[in-house]
């Protein structure tokens, strides 16, 4: 399960946010997509780095954090996996214009047992 867990925090940390009519949805395939919510409101997520843009503004995630349960099968010891990554400058963690995203996600593999994960990004515009 480490290795799937370590797959999808990989995954969720490079993405792309996509939202609105201004933005470049049309472009990205829909079978990577994921929906965030992002300052309240739902985005789509597609994984490309840590650059993102909404409505055609681009954003750079400074702060990503995931944690996660996975509870085998039929019982047993659940297995507790997080990640926290800062990068750049600490102090962009508080700049006014930064956003702050997050998602809830399920999953159940037939004859493992189930994952529950959360994720957390913050992300500033690029100048």
């Amino acid at each position: 399960m480490k290795k799937r867990w370590a797959l999808a925090a990989a995954a969720a940390a490079s993405t792309v946010v996509t939202v609105g009519a201004g933005s470049t949805a049309g472009a990205i395939p829909e079978h990577k997509a994921e929906t965030w919510v992002c300052e309240g409101e739902d985005v789509t997520l597609i994984g490309t780095g840590r650059s993102g843009w909404i409505d055609g503004v681009h954003y750079l995630a400074v702060y990503i954090e995931f944690l996660g349960v996975f509870t085998p099968e039929g019982g047993g010891e659940p297995q507790i996996e997080s990640d926290e990554q800062f990068y750049g400058n600490r102090g962009n963690l508080v700049d006014p214009e930064a956003i702050r995203c997050q998602v809830h996600f399920e999953e159940t593999i037939p004859g493992e047992g189930t994952f529950v994960g959360d994720g957390f990004v913050i992300a500033i515009p690029v100048n």
